[in-house]
């Protein structure tokens, strides 16, 4: 819409429309990968932490 009042051409609003895309699809991805990351390793952590907890539990009995 911006490109249309602007009064650019259709393909230089097309154009900026897809860089935009390709902009927002790599930040998404980077924001995607970092989250599952984070969440991999507090499973990771908390697995292996109960893990711990039974073989020493296990132990003492």
């Amino acid at each position: 819409m911006r490109g249309i009042l602007a009064g650019n051409t259709g393909e230089a609003t097309l154009w900026t429309a897809w860089l935009s895309l390709l902009a927002f699809a790599a930040v998404g991805a980077v924001i995607g990968g970092l989250a599952e990351w984070v969440v991999r390793d507090s499973v990771s952590s908390r697995i292996m932490l109960e893990l711990q907890e039974n073989k020493s539990s296990a132990a003492s009995q």
